[in-house]
């Protein structure tokens, strides 16, 4: 799968879930967030618990619900 496939999975709105390679304690859930744009590098993403624009290659990132179509 190219990068460019990749992004193209993401879409403004989509619900997306942070994936760790690690984890300092199991019983947590994963971070989770809302895309708030999709750029030819980077998904930015708003996070739950922060509040805040975080940038995040998509490789480390998981589509858990798209968007509500209107």
């Amino acid at each position: 799968m190219t990068k460019l496939a990749r992004l193209d999975a993401f879409k403004v709105g989509d619900r997306v879930e942070l994936l760790l390679f690690y984890s300092f304690n199991e019983n947590e859930p994963l971070p989770q967030g809302t895309v708030v744009s999709a750029s030819s590098r980077c998904i930015r993403t708003k996070m739950d618990r922060t509040c805040k624009v975080v940038r995040f290659d998509p490789r480390d990132l998981r589509v858990i619900a798209k968007r509500k179509s209107a």
